[in-house]
């Protein structure tokens, strides 16, 4: 065996031997079918990962499934969300319905946030966009964020500051379209209650 071989193979062994990730020796891992470039720079995905989207997407089915609903914009929305799943580096606690209304804020600032229960461990940038979607702007379409603001710029470089955690935009984007899909699932569930006769009430 040439010695041009032999010498940067036991650097790479030598790596390896320190417990570095396979990822980043070879500089990419497989996330989703996809394939992404790794270095130092970056958290590797981890397989665990996948099953955050796989769960979520898996959710939505079978809600659409016990609905009996054939409608062509599930179908898409959980054709396109398949096919852009985001890789997600670190799982957070979520809060799940992170959202103006669940906000308590006074003259001093922000003095607590309410309505737990749908906390869950997830990728964060799913908080991030639920906060934006547009049935949380309250008839403010183009206040993209929450209703009071026109950017979630400044919102997304505080959260930066505070976590320490870069936002991906495309994740964030991918998040936005699955609670908006979500949140259309949602409403043809609470409108079946009513008009099945289940509930009287047409109140949420």
């Amino acid at each position: 065996i040439p010695g041009s071989f032999v010498t940067p193979f036991d650097a790479l062994v030598g790596r390896r031997v320190r417990r570095e990730p396979m990822s980043l020796i070879l500089g990419r891992r497989e996330f989703w079918g996809l394939e992404f470039e790794v270095t130092g720079d970056v958290l590797t995905p981890r397989p665990e990962t996948e099953f955050i989207v796989e769960e979520a997407l898996a959710e939505m089915r079978a809600a659409i499934l016990r609905l009996g609903v054939h409608n062509p914009t599930f179908e898409f929305g959980l054709r396109w969300l398949e096919k852009r799943t985001p890789a997600c580096p670190v799982q957070v606690v979520l809060h799940g319905d992170f959202r103006l209304g669940n906000f308590i804020i006074s003259p001093r600032g922000l003095e607590g946030i309410i309505d737990w229960e749908f906390a869950h461990v997830g990728d964060p940038a799913e908080d991030l966009a639920w906060v934006s979607l547009r049935h949380w702007r309250y008839h403010k379409g183009r206040q993209v964020f929450a209703g009071v603001a026109d950017s979630a710029e400044a919102f997304y470089r505080a959260y930066e500051v505070a976590s320490g955690r870069t936002v991906d935009p495309a994740a964030v984007n991918f998040w936005s379209v699955c609670g908006n899909l979500r949140w259309a699932i949602w409403c043809q569930a609470q409108s079946r209650r009513h008009l099945s006769g289940h509930d009287q009430s047409v109140e949420l």
